[in-house]
């Protein structure tokens, strides 16, 4: 609910794998939500900001994608989750191996992974 009306109705798991908007993936924390210019060049016609959940990317050093800043690397049950600044935007990403804080990472996502509101 948002003011009293419904958001948007569905299944859990339909509502978190994709959000009607940016302020449902941020009520729900769906993901991260980010300008559409961190993850596109152009924007082409896509709305001021698209979600990437936090398992989509691929997190790497030294490869192609966008240059990433490790800022937290916690230990959360299988896996690491990772606390970076990709273009001035904080972001969550799960990865499976732990990088040291301040490290230059290189952040890559399948365009299918993408949500666009």
């Amino acid at each position: 609910m948002k003011d009293g009306v419904f958001h948007q109705l569905g299944q859990p798991e339909e509502l978190f794998r994709a959000p009607r908007d940016a302020w449902a993936a941020r009520f729900l924390d769906a993901g991260n939500i980010v300008k559409t210019e961190c993850i596109y060049e152009r924007s082409s016609g896509i709305g001021p900001e698209v979600m990437v959940h936090r398992n989509a990317f691929q997190v790497a050093e030294g490869s192609e994608g966008a240059e990433a800043r490790v800022l937290n690397c916690i230990f959360i049950e299988d896996r690491y989750e990772l606390t970076a600044e990709l273009n001035g935007e904080i972001i969550k990403v799960f990865t499976p191996d732990a990088f040291a804080m301040n490290k230059k990472v290189t952040l890559s996502v399948d365009e299918n992974s993408i949500h666009k509101f």
